[in-house]
């Protein structure tokens, strides 16, 4: 058993690279909220990523996003929102029939029937073909995202405390990449239903548990369907989040690293 505090021998460059990915994807697609820090408060801890390291790398990434928040503002539109109501003679059946595959897959993924990677690759599709459970249920989709959010993000808070290396367990690690790239997928699909805010940052919570080139590749898959469906972002908007979460993220980590470093 490998306790959570285990030191693991690591480079200067190589804490440093899983910082700047981590918080680059917590912060990416808009999911710049608190409690997405959460899980980088636990790579800081099993990397034994110091405070000054922590603020070298937030500070270049907010600084970028507050720019871009500046040029891309727009007072009205934060995203580009409507309304769906259910009706079998308006609804596209191969949607339809998408959402169900989506559904039964994640399903089977859950219950170990289906291998990370098939899940992972059918889904990656899926996003960027259409809007598949927002299909299936215009009315009840909340509940469904917020089953599935909650789902991943637990799924990834285990993965983070229980005691498992990244870097040395391939299995372990291959297997929270890909689902964290799958619950990026579903906030995604969010987008069109509104429910970007909350979902975002839970996926930008699960993404930040991997810390590592797959973050990148969630951000480059997000920007990629963000112009497919031609999202809206309110610079301000952004740049007011950036500002909170910087805010909030170097004092709360700092803290929650000492408090636990000492009980």
């Amino acid at each position: 058993m490998v306790p959570l505090l285990e030191k693991i021998e690591m480079s200067q460059s190589q804490k440093t690279k899983i910082m700047v990915e981590t918080l680059f994807a917590a912060a990416a697609g808009s999911a710049i909220m608190p409690f997405a820090n959460i899980h980088n408060v636990f790579l800081a801890l099993r990397y034994h990523v110091t405070l000054p390291q922590f603020v070298g790398a937030i500070l270049p990434m907010w600084m970028v996003l507050m720019l871009v928040g500046f040029f891309i503002a727009r007072p009205k539109e934060m995203f580009l929102r409507k309304k769906v109501l259910f009706s079998w003679k308006k609804l596209n059946k191969f949607d339809f029939l998408i959402g169900i595959l989506a559904l039964v897959i994640l399903t089977l993924t859950f219950l170990g029937a289906i291998p990370p990677m098939i899940c992972f690759a059918t889904i990656a599709v899926f996003s960027l073909m259409v809007g598949p459970i927002r299909t299936v249920f215009p009315r009840l989709d909340r509940w469904v995202f917020s089953f599935a959010a909650l789902s991943f993000l637990i799924f990834s808070a285990v993965r983070n405390i229980l005691p498992i290396n990244p870097l040395t367990t391939v299995q372990s690690f291959f297997g929270t990449a890909l689902v964290s790239q799958v619950s990026n997928n579903l906030w995604i699909t969010s987008i069109l239903s509104g429910k970007a805010d909350f979902l975002g940052a839970v996926w930008g919570a699960n993404v930040a548990s991997v810390g590592m080139p797959w973050a990148s590749l969630s951000a480059i898959t997000f920007v990629l369907v963000a112009i497919k469906y031609r999202v809206m972002f309110d610079g301000r908007v952004l740049l007011r989040k950036c500002i909170t979460m910087f805010l909030v993220a170097v004092p709360v980590t700092f803290l929650t690293m000492k408090l636990l470093k000492t009980t």
